[in-house]
């Protein structure tokens, strides 16, 4: 009998963000103590970036459990 899994999965995406300053350097600054109420860009997907989130323990956890399936920094590995 099917099941359904709730695997959690991640990928990467790419976008540029406008910040008035006097220079780059400035802007960096600004951006960096001012990144979490900057409104999110237009995102690009990055290609090949969709994959399994093989940082999260739960599914690290779990995947080792069925089947002998193990993950480290180097991805998966059966």
């Amino acid at each position: 009998m099917s099941a359904k899994f709730v695997i959690p999965v991640c990928w990467e995406v790419y976008s540029t963000v406008e910040v008035t300053a006097n220079s780059f350097e400035e802007a960096v600054k600004i951006l960096t103590d001012n990144i979490d109420d900057v409104p999110l860009g237009e995102s690009e997907y990055v290609d090949e970036s969709y994959r399994i989130d093989e940082c999260d323990e739960f599914t690290s956890k779990h995947l080792r459990h069925i089947g002998g399936i193990s993950i480290d920094k180097d991805g998966i590995h059966k």
